[in-house]
């Protein structure tokens, strides 16, 4: 695929994302456990956030993690498992608060190569699913990494009912590799019902540094436009 062909379905996509028309476990939901935004870090969290990342894995990996978001740390209130092998993504993240539990699934598949990829996800719920007020939705992302400084990640959630969402996320690398990496991300939303747009007061964001002095430790700080700072230490 030829560098304008890719730019052209860049700009196409992030069009059709700002435009689109969000009842489930939104993008920040889905990245709540991710340190960084999907593309500055080279698995994500395994398609979940991101399918297009799937592309990225070249052999099977698993990953859990919980917090205290609700509850207290040990009481696995709120925990996540993500599963991966070459090209294909599986997801279940389980929370619970005042007596009722939804669990959101997810399948993903991504393909392409190192310098584009686009993936496709299918989520739903299980559980609470009306307290919660879940429904089915379908994700769509890519990733472009036209060198190794930068890369471009767009990500649509579409759900069956309720409101869409379009996602920017970019990375880059000052020294071309993930000894440093800066990232940050963009959340487009617009309500179908036009009469209730609320497209600035919707719009959220988040930025930050990964810093990853040796191979295996990454240390990282994020800030979010609700003035929250959270700051992550991964050892793999």
């Amino acid at each position: 695929m030829k560098l304008s062909l890719r730019i052209l379905l860049l700009v196409f996509f992030l069009t059709y994302l700002i435009n689109a028309q969000s009842s489930y476990p939104s993008y920040y939901a889905q990245n709540i456990f991710g340190l960084t935004s999907p593309g500055a870090m080279k698995y994500g969290l395994y398609g979940y956030d991101n399918p297009a990342l799937l592309t990225t894995m070249h052999q099977p990996d698993i990953y859990f993690t919980w917090n205290d978001r609700v509850g207290e740390w040990s009481e696995f209130n709120h925990w996540g498992l993500f599963a991966a092998v070459p090209n294909f993504g599986f997801t279940v993240i389980n929370q619970k608060a005042k007596g009722y539990s939804v669990a959101d699934w997810k399948l993903s598949t991504g393909f392409g190569d190192e310098a584009f990829s686009l993936g496709l996800g299918v989520g739903w719920s299980s559980g609470d699913v009306d307290i919660y007020q879940r429904t089915t939705f379908f994700t769509i992302g890519t990733l472009y990494r036209p060198m190794r400084y930068l890369s471009i990640g767009l990500i649509g959630n579409m759900p069956t009912s309720g409101y869409s969402e379009g996602v920017v996320d970019v990375g880059i690398r000052p020294f071309g590799n993930e000894t440093l990496t800066l990232f940050g991300d963009y959340v487009f939303r617009k309500n179908s019902n036009k009469k209730d747009i609320k497209n600035i007061k919707d719009i959220k964001w988040s930025g930050g540094v990964a810093v990853e002095p040796y191979d295996g430790i990454r240390i990282t700080g994020r800030y979010f436009d609700t003035d929250i700072f959270n700051i992550g230490l991964q050892l793999s």
